[in-house]
């Protein structure tokens, strides 16, 4: 073959006094390089890149796909859609500016989960629960709360009850309260 170009020895280009050359790197840059085809790893076996490492920015205009592990000790920020097809694992705290979607890739509200959510702790909602299927919850019997202590709205607040219910005593629907032991009747009648 023939080439352009051939060196038997290193290649710097720009300042040599800018860098610290001990590494013995076979070709330093001091620019921009710019590479119209791939980055190949050229060995014996004839095996792609490896290693690439990146000491300040980069900043991908097009896609990547990384097959191996993934370490991040810094920021990491992410300006369009990102999809995971396996899992993922935050230590730390995650912020999202816009929704979040589990089981979903259009979550419709700030946080869209489709499929089961398990709580082991209290869960605290700021303004209002809404729930939209309430045959998915309970019982067959129709139970919402199945715990003494596993409902608890806080002194001053609203609870609104919508659609129908089983019939109780002489055709009574709604929900029923416990009157004794100190708790509140919570009774809901037909308009």
């Amino acid at each position: 073959s023939t080439y352009s170009l051939r060196l038997n020895g290193d290649l710097l280009v720009g300042n040599v006094d800018a860098h610290d050359l001990t590494a013995g790197s076979d070709v330093h840059v001091e620019g921009n390089v710019i590479l119209d085809g791939r980055l190949i790893q050229h060995g014996t076996t004839g095996t792609s890149l490896d290693n690439l490492a990146v000491v300040g920015a980069a900043t991908l205009k097009s896609s990547a796909t990384v097959v191996g592990a993934v370490g991040i000790g810094g920021t990491l920020g992410v300006a369009g859609t990102t999809t995971l097809t396996s899992s993922a694992t935050v230590l730390g705290a995650a912020s999202v500016g816009g929704n979040l979607g589990l089981g979903t890739i259009v979550p419709g509200s700030k946080l869209t989960v489709i499929g089961d959510i398990g709580a082991t702790g209290v869960s605290t909602f700021g303004s209002s629960l809404t729930v939209r299927n309430a045959a998915a919850f309970g019982t067959a019997a129709g139970t919402f709360v199945t715990a003494a202590g596993a409902f608890t709205v806080t002194s001053g607040q609203n609870v609104t009850l919508s659609g129908t219910s089983r019939g109780h005593r002489g055709g009574e629907q709604g929900v029923r309260g416990f009157p004794d032991a100190g708790r509140q009747r919570l009774d809901a009648r037909p308009a």
